[in-house]
């Protein structure tokens, strides 16, 4: 009864704006209470999928760990030698040079030997600096002793080797990282172009 009365006074008395406005407020409160509830929801959606992106990136991490230590733990202690000192540089050249040997216009060419005789000998070798350990890697400091030469293709193929970017991955290979690297390009005395090399390397043996 109350009630029914205060609303006659109301609809009587009022300005007809006020009393219009005065029946929005429970839909403007209605409005609010859900927009706050919305902002709430987006918000810990938000924090949710930001928790999940975080796991993704840990496990990702973790990951690409473990498969880079399983593929740089127990290296060969050689494998230098194996696969970089016994790189056979220059080899197009060297089989153009004999072709050209067995030419009659070229009988024992005095430059054609002594440039063959510079190729045999042109070999990468390194030499141990430094050393440091650490409890699960050893990295050592390989400096290159003199100066090679190579050509383009040598050059390729021996980064493919450090970098470890083979298409047939090399089994049992330390990490290497090329420390420092001085490249000049040029002609030998049969007029070829070349590029003399010299670099320093890092090699790090991983043990889990």
């Amino acid at each position: 009864m109350f009630l029914e009365k205060c609303g006659k006074f109301f609809f009587l008395y009022m300005h007809p704006r006020f009393f219009f406005l005065l029946l929005l407020l429970p839909l403007l409160g209605a409005s609010l209470f859900l927009f706050s509830a919305r902002t709430k929801w987006q918000d810990l959606q938000s924090r949710f999928e930001s928790a999940l992106r975080k796991e993704k990136l840990a496990l990702d991490r973790k990951a690409a760990k473990e498969a880079f230590l399983a593929r740089y733990s127990h290296a060969d202690p050689y494998f230098l030698y194996r696969e970089i000192e016994s790189f056979a540089l220059l080899e197009r050249e060297k089989q153009q040079l004999q072709t050209l040997q067995c030419n009659p216009a070229y009988p024992q060419s005095p430059k054609i030997l002594e440039r063959l005789k510079y190729i045999q000998e042109n070999r990468l070798v390194f030499s141990e600096e430094k050393n440091s350990n650490e409890p699960h890697m050893k990295e050592t400091e390989e400096r290159q002793r003199f100066a090679v030469e190579m050509d383009e293709y040598d050059l390729k193929q021996l980064l493919s080797i450090i970098e470890d970017i083979d298409p047939d991955p090399m089994e049992k290979r330390p990490q290497i990282l090329v420390k420092e690297c001085k490249l000049n390009k040029t002609n030998t005395s049969l007029e070829k172009e070349v590029f003399t090399v010299k670099m320093d390397l890092l090699k790090r043996e991983f043990n889990q």
